[in-house]
């Protein structure tokens, strides 16, 4: 059974074959996609499923808009599924996908990164400790998502640190708030867009520094009839410009408030 982005990739290519059949340059419009469910990043749009909308969403609009591209950007049900139809070609941009040496001999990495996501320490609010670096960390009971980390901390966690993972956010933030756990160790926007949702601001805090971080890239296909050298170059300088402006940093301020918001009248809309 065809998915919902098969169907929108068959449209879509039907309707892009004479403007590939022109060569080189004749790229004007591009498809992308990216995981849903990574709020304020990325998530399905409300009133269009088959869409996805969010900081990266709104970030990769602006570029095209840059560079007077027309671009759709479509969910994939997974991360596995996303990374082949940009394999393929299919796709030709792979939204908030992290640098590994299997997708760098697939794809073009643009840098900088849309995003850098830390993973940061969250505490139940009053229960702070003396904390400055990962180290101080050792000899207290953690718990995080299985979510993945850069692979130096990752060492770090597995050898040195007590954590148990959890199979969901909301458990997590229990098991923080009846002081199971001394901390919790997740990326800090999603970690926000969940609390402010919640209704959980108040009885959280995150402890400074981040203990991780991790790029969050636009990865440009290399079966893609539009990598060219041209629009690499392009998407690397705008995107430079962009973060340079603090366009990045905004787009999550103001998509985890239209998340929370999309949240609250959701449920309002079933209350009633």
């Amino acid at each position: 059974m065809p998915t919902h982005l098969s169907v929108w990739l068959g449209a879509i290519c039907l309707a892009l074959v004479p403007g590939w059949a022109l060569g080189m340059g004749s790229c004007e419009r591009i498809v992308a996609t990216g995981v849903a469910g990574q709020p304020p990043y990325l998530w399905q749009d409300p009133d269009n499923p088959e869409r996805l909308i969010g900081a990266s969403a709104e970030l990769v609009q602006l570029l095209a808009d840059e560079l007077g591209l027309k671009v759709d950007i479509l969910a994939s049900a997974t991360a596995q599924q996303a990374e082949q139809e940009v394999i393929s070609g299919r796709v030709d941009l792979l939204i908030n996908t992290r640098l590994s040496v299997p997708l760098l001999e697939r794809m073009d990495f643009i840098h900088p990164p849309l995003h850098e996501a830390p993973s940061v320490v969250w505490v139940a609010k009053g229960q702070h400790f003396g904390y400055l670096d990962r180290d101080d960390l050792r000899g207290r009971q953690g718990i995080r998502l299985e979510e993945a980390l850069s692979p130096p901390f990752e060492r770090f966690v597995q050898d040195e640190l007590q954590l148990d993972t959890v199979p969901e956010l909301s458990l997590a933030w229990s098991r923080l708030l009846e002081e199971q756990a001394d901390f919790l160790l997740y990326e800090r926007y999603r970690g926000q867009a969940e609390a402010v949702r919640l209704g959980l601001t108040d009885k959280l805090e995150v402890l400074a520094p981040a203990a991780d971080t991790v790029g969050l890239y636009l990865a440009l296909s290399h079966a893609s009839v539009c990598n060219e050298a041209w629009l690499r170059g392009q998407l690397a300088k705008k995107l430079t410009q962009l973060t340079a402006q603090g366009t990045a940093v905004r787009l999550l301020s103001d998509n985890s408030q239209r998340w929370a918001d999309q949240q609250l009248q959701k449920a309002a809309d079933v209350s009633q």
